[in-house]
């Protein structure tokens, strides 16, 4: 749409005192106007004003409802009400009477009601889920572990003994001091140049931040396994916490050729362009690989991120679309990151559907860890559709969830 359908649709809502689509609808007029090859300064400063006075409305609004929730005692959302106005308004004396009310909220009293229906079923869902899996005895554990390595990694390590049993162990439930310890015995016992206990010490010491004595035990490992996609992946997050990012590129050409033309190692290609700062080159470098291999979700998610890095929300969201179609299509489980990412990006762009609501609402369940973040954003959608009611609900989710150490 032109900037002036835009605009004329702002109007329409801030007449109607929806502050919050309307101010959507300026930014997106505002946006359209600037992206013209020529610009009329008075119709964008005309523009710029019908945008701040929506800011400072619906900053007002906020407030009013803020003081509203303070008097019923539901400091936490009121506190959330305060914290939007005051990102909106630019009027200083207005943005001292905010800061005086977040001074007079000392607490986070307010929380949902147990007996709402909402709330009830997703208690009885975590209820319903149980414990965190228990791996049951650590012969069982160890081998299932095994099993998705290679042959020769299986039978290799079946035949390290305790120690290292107890560490393999230890590194994959998290616990990396005792990975440590038990791996380093274990290499004493069986210290071969040719084996693969130095890979996964040197795992666990990454994971200590001990970035010294992983890359010694990686260069080791390298040199009898060159052929290991996980020391490269492991090598280059060494060298990325150092910001050694030539060190990593010139690390990636030098793999052998069977590798270097993997999709992994030209994700971590990307992946290093990405993380030295050079966004467009990472972004060229994605499409030029979708244009000579064809659709890759992996790559794909990549792209998607670096469009999201360089502010590009509708271009990221696309993708994500097309990386959910494509689950769709076939069938398989959709990730819930790649759900998050398409809503999250969609409400950046503006779309606060009930499409976009439905997401969100399907992740609470699917995504149980992320779910302060998900009531926040459900709080965000009913609030964009003028529903404060809801918005308030969903708002108080997040916070009892938060103060329980939930999510």
């Amino acid at each position: 749409k032109a900037p002036e359908e835009y605009e004329k649709e702002a109007d329409s809502l801030f007449d109607n005192k929806a502050y919050g689509p309307a101010k959507i609808e300026y930014e997106k007029a505002l946006d359209k106007l600037e992206k013209k090859a020529v610009v009329h300064p008075v119709h964008k400063q005309q523009l710029e004003k019908k945008l701040l006075k929506s800011r400072e409305c619906l900053a007002r609004l906020h407030t009013e409802n803020g003081e509203n929730l303070m008097a019923s005692g539901s400091y936490a959302e009121a506190e959330e009400l305060f914290h939007l106005a005051g990102e909106l308004t630019e009027d200083k004396m207005f943005m001292a009477e905010i800061e005086k009310k977040l001074d007079e909220i000392s607490d986070y009293a307010d929380a949902p009601d147990d007996n709402d229906t909402y709330y009830y079923d997703l208690q009885n869902d975590e209820e319903e889920d149980g414990e965190a899996y228990d791996p049951g005895e650590d012969d069982e554990y160890f081998t299932a572990l095994c099993g998705s390595l290679p042959e020769l990694e299986q039978e290799a390590y079946l035949g390290y003994g305790d120690a290292f049993k107890s560490g393999y162990i230890a590194l994959n439930q998290g616990d990396f001091d005792t990975a440590v310890d038990m791996l380093s015995q274990a290499l004493e016992e069986h210290p071969s140049p040719g084996g693969f206990i130095p890979l996964e010490l040197a795992t666990a010491y990454l994971n200590l931040g001990n970035l010294e004595e992983a890359q010694s035990l990686l260069d080791g490992f390298m040199k009898n396994h060159p052929e290991s996609l996980r020391s490269y992946q492991l090598m280059c997050e060494i060298l990325w916490e150092n910001r050694e990012y030539a060190a990593a590129g010139q690390l990636l050409l030098t793999c052998p050729q069977d590798l270097s033309d993997s999709v992994p190692i030209l994700i971590l290609q990307g992946e290093n362009l990405f993380l030295a700062g050079k966004l467009q080159e990472a972004v060229s470098f994605y499409l030029e690989l979708m244009k000579t291999r064809g659709w890759n979700e992996h790559i794909a998610r990549a792209l998607a991120g670096a469009y999201e890095a360089l502010g590009l929300n509708e271009n990221a969201r696309d993708i994500y679309g097309e990386i959910i179609s494509g689950c769709q299509g076939c069938g398989s489980r959709i990730d819930p990151y790649i759900k998050q990412r398409y809503a999250d990006t969609s409400l950046e762009t503006g779309d606060y559907s009930t499409n976009i609501l439905e997401v969100y609402l399907g992740l609470t369940r699917e995504d149980p860890e992320n779910r302060v973040h998900y009531f926040q954003k459900i709080s965000r959608v009913y609030s964009l559709q003028g529903n404060e009611t809801e918005a308030r609900r969903f708002l108080a989710f997040a916070g009892k969830i938060g103060e329980g150490g939930k999510g």
